[in-house]
C-alpha cells in the first residue's frame, strides 16, 4: 500500500499560529537510489535527527511563519531579526537574500568564518533560545504525536503547534516556489531522511549552546598562540637593531 502523502496546514486566526503536520513519508522521496539497496545494509535515519523538535522547541520556526516590524519591536529584540543592513553584513562571503527581511537570523556552521565569529554567533543563538523558552516572543504550544506501529519506524507521526505571536510580528509564510529553494524549507529539511554514515545533500548545521564551549577553546588558543608570537616579535626587532649597527660599524671600518 502507497504510503500516504504529508500534510502541512498553517493558518492565522486572530493572532495566533496553528500548525498541524501529518508526516507520512520523506520528503525527499526523489532519492530513489538507496531504495535498491539492501534493508539489512540500509540504516535510513532523519539527516538532521534533532531538527524535527528542534524547529519548534527552539522557535527557528517562526523564520518560515513571519517577518517583523523592525520600528514596533522592543529595541533588545531587533538583533534577531534580518533588516537591509544586516541581510549583507552578518556573513559578507554568502549575503542572505531580500526573501529573508525582517524574518529571523538562524546561523550555522561553517568552514569559511572565524571560530571568534562562530562563538559570537552561537551566544546569538543560545540568547534566542532562552528568550524563546521564556515565552518573551509570545506563548506557544508543541505537541508530537507518534503514529508508528513499530519501535523503529520513523513514519507516521503528527505535529500540533500553537503561537499567540506579539504585534510586532506580521503572519507571513516563507514561500519556496521552485526545486532549489526546498533546502532552504525547514519542514522540507526536518523529514529530509538518508542512509545512516552518509553525508547529507542538505545542510542544516545550526548553532546550539553546546558549541559554545569548543568555539571559546579555539579562541582560547588563537589568543594565545598570538600573544606568544607578540612577545618573540620585540626580540626580533631588537636583533634588526643590532644587525644594522654591526653592518653600520664594518661600513666604516671599511673606509680606512
Amino acid at each position: 500500500m502507497p504510503k500516504k502523502e504529508n500534510q502541512l496546514n498553517v493558518f492565522d486566526k486572530n493572532g495566533t499560529i496553528y500548525i498541524e503536520w501529518d508526516v507520512n513519508k520523506r520528503s525527499n522521496p526523489d532519492d530513489e537510489w538507496f531504495d535498491d539497496m539492501d534493508p539489512e545494509d540500509l540504516d535510513l535515519w532523519y539527516s538532521h535527527e534533532d531538527a524535527m523538535v528542534d524547529i519548534f522547541e527552539l522557535g527557528l520556526v517562526i523564520q518560515m511563519l513571519v517577518t517583523n516590524i523592525e520600528d514596533k519591536t522592543p529595541e533588545e529584540y531587533k538583533k534577531y531579526f534580518y533588516n537591509q543592513k544586516t541581510l549583507k553584513t552578518e556573513d559578507p562571503k554568502y549575503p542572505m537574500s531580500d526573501r529573508y527581511l525582517g524574518r529571523l537570523k538562524i546561523f550555522e556552521k561553517n568552514g569559511w568564518e572565524t571560530k571568534k565569529e562562530l562563538l559570537r554567533k552561537a551566544k546569538h543563538m543560545r540568547d534566542f533560545y532562552a528568550l524563546w523558552k521564556d515565552f518573551k516572543f509570545g506563548d506557544w504550544k508543541f505537541e508530537y504525536i507518534t503514529k508508528q506501529e513499530g519501535d523503529c519506524d520513523l513514519f507516521p507521526f503528527k505535529i500540533l503547534f500553537e503561537w499567540k505571536y506579539p504585534d510586532f510580528f506580521v503572519f507571513e509564510e516563507f514561500v519556496v516556489d521552485d526545486y532549489y529553494m526546498e533546502e532552504e524549507y525547514l519542514y522540507h529539511i526536518c523529514a529530509h531522511i538518508y542512509p545512516g554514515g552518509l553525508a547529507p545533500d542538505i545542510a542544516f548545521c545550526y548553532l546550539v549552546p553546546d558549541d559554545i564551549e569548543g568555539y571559546e577553546r579555539s579562541v582560547r588558543a588563537y589568543e594565545s598562540r598570538k600573544g606568544k608570537l607578540k612577545k618573540k616579535k620585540p626580540k626580533v626587532e631588537l636583533k634588526n637593531k643590532e644587525d644594522e649597527w654591526i653592518e653600520k660599524q664594518r661600513k666604516q671600518s671599511d673606509l680606512f
